[in-house]
């Protein structure tokens, strides 16, 4: 390459050999170029105008990343900008050249900040191409890149933390790292995040598997660090960004269980001389806390608050210094259940209500009467019934409670019965079962029969309070009408109320993950004792012969 004219740095010229028909053609270097310019940095120090022109054409990258299709040669050129300059910092922190000592002169302290605000300008680049838009990456060369971006972002995190504390020192770059983080939570795009709340984002995952889940010192500054971007720069986004923003900081909780794993010996660290304080589990978690509440405040589509709800009881309430402060969201969050139309949110959340109730005697007012507004037909359709029984399970099991709560309960169980599939029913039988054999004063469910003579039942299915449906009025006459149920394993089931109530309670795990497909399956695997009776005539076929079981169809 033919470097031939003088650059000039803060207003003096130096022998660089730079062409200035390059500078004003708009296109990138070639890896020879950058290999060349590397050389001319690193051999002398009079040629540091050089990171000015990298840097300009390292810019010129943007809208070729951008297009649909990137061609191979154009993104190797790219990539070898950004492996030059990160050689080229990389090897300025380890000398020490971005340090201004107190014994340098005027000359030397412009120069180092001068240096100092060209690296972080490349810094502010290579971010910002993390969070380029992911619906243009369906090109695996390009992926590649941004991954092979976040590994120099590291490696220049690890080697500011290394060289450019104050003496020996413990230190760690937390304003490299925090612009790391908030690249990264921002890398993803609001289409990819899933159904379950969670967010598909290789860049994200290369990070947690790479780095987060490794070393401690990352996990510590990842707490202090997103709080700190949380107060200034995130909050400020659209909405979009902030789903993105939440659903990234979620996967990576739903992923590894961060708190859970923390140990007071840190035995692994990403730097060398890491602060002592990332051994403090206690800051580790306020700041863990700090940032889900922050988080919880941001506006939420359905998935990302079933997310939530589903790790609150095991990922996030065990570790909150005070959990008390997620009480308004659980509440929130059952009330969003009902005006959504989405019971299952109602269900997790009250899950989330009952563990702060249970671990820290919190009170919560009209708690049966919400569980009893959960017991509507679309339960026994949900997938997580199985979920809200093993709860319920849990919630009715103090013989304390009053007669005439428990009878509103197996009556409005017993009445959606009615228009439940049978994976659905066989648990509420037994699940009926189990509460008579718990509360013997609801028995008289089983033979009451006064409401016959009228031909009305007492029991108010429209009485939103347990204390007042006059269940203990009614009896469970739905429960007979599924001994005549269409699937014999219903009936029979059914038909355990006409018996004496001698048989040990069931064990409900063994009812609750019947579906469909397990009926079905257990039909097929029944072996027939001699021949099926399908009909009692024979036919040759079925439709399209005047001889067919449906004569004058065709088909």
């Amino acid at each position: 390459m033919a470097i031939g004219t003088k650059t000039k740095v803060n207003g003096k010229t130096n022998g660089s050999k730079s062409s200035k028909k390059e500078l004003k053609n708009p296109t990138l270097f070639s890896i020879e170029q950058c290999a060349e310019y590397r050389q001319e940095l690193l051999q002398s120090t009079k040629n540091i105008n050089l990171i000015s022109e990298l840097l300009q054409n390292f810019k010129l990258s943007e809208p070729l990343i951008l297009r649909s299709k990137v061609s191979d040669n154009d993104l190797q050129k790219i990539s070898a900008l950004s492996v030059t300059l990160a050689q080229v910092f990389l090897d300025f922190i380890k000398t020490g050249r971005l340090k201004v000592s107190k014994s340098a002169g005027d000359k030397q302290a412009m120069v180092a900040k001068w240096l100092k605000s060209k690296y972080s300008e490349m810094k502010t680049f290579m971010i910002h191409i993390l969070s380029l838009p992911e619906a243009l990456d369906l090109n695996e060369d390009v992926k590649s890149f941004k991954i092979g971006v976040l590994e120099i972002l590291m490696k220049l995190l690890k080697a500011e933390s290394d060289n450019m504390g104050s003496g020996e020192e413990p230190y760690f770059s937390t304003k490299t790292y925090g612009e790391i983080i908030y690249g990264v939570l921002l890398s993803g795009d609001i289409s990819q995040i899933l159904s379950d709340g969670t967010i598909d984002n290789y860049l994200l995952l290369e990070f947690m598997d790479s780095y987060f889940n490794r070393y401690w010192d990352l996990k510590y500054y990842f707490m202090s660090e997103l709080k700190k971007q949380l107060e200034a720069d995130i909050m400020q986004l659209d909405n979009d960004s902030k789903k993105v923003v939440f659903s990234s900081f979620a996967t990576l909780v739903k992923m590894k269980n961060v708190i859970n794993d923390f140990e007071k010996t840190v035995k692994k660290t990403y730097t060398k001389n890491p602060p002592k304080v990332i051994s403090q589990q206690t800051v580790f978690k306020q700041n863990f806390e700090k940032n889900w509440i922050t988080l919880l405040n941001f506006p939420l589509e359905l998935s990302q608050y079933k997310l939530v709800l589903l790790m609150a009881d095991k990922r996030m309430i065990p570790f909150f210094n005070n959990p008390t402060k997620l009480m308004d969201f659980l509440t929130n969050s059952y009330d969003t259940g009902f005006s959504s139309s989405d019971i299952t949110i109602s269900i997790l959340a009250l899950n989330g209500l009952f563990g702060l109730m249970r671990r820290f005697n919190l009170e919560y007012p009209d708690f049966f009467k919400k569980l009893y507004a959960i017991l509507t037909p679309e339960l026994l359709h949900l997938t997580v019934k199985s979920r809200f029984f093993r709860l319920l399970d849990v919630f009715m099991g103090s013989t304390h409670l009053s007669s005439s709560i428990v009878a509103s309960f197996i009556k409005r169980l017993a009445r959606i019965a009615l228009t439940a599939p049978p994976s659905g029913v066989v648990i509420v039988i037994p699940f009926i079962y189990n509460l008579l054999k718990r509360h013997p004063t609801c028995m008289l469910l089983l033979h009451n029969t006064t409401e016959f003579e009228s031909f009305e039942d007492p029991f108010d299915e429209e009485e939103e309070d347990p204390s007042n449906t006059n269940a203990l009025k009614s009896s469970i006459w739905e429960l007979q009408t599924m001994m005549n149920h269409y699937h014999p394993n219903v009936a029979s089931l059914a038909k355990i109320l006409q018996q004496h109530f001698n048989k040990y309670s069931y064990n409900m795990e063994d009812f609750l993950d019947w579906n469909y497909n397990k009926f079905i399956t257990t039909e097929f695997e029944k072996k027939a004792k001699g021949e099926v009776a399908v009909d009692y005539e024979k036919w040759d076929t079925v439709l399209g012969f005047e001889s067919s079981y449906l004569p004058g169809f065709e088909f």
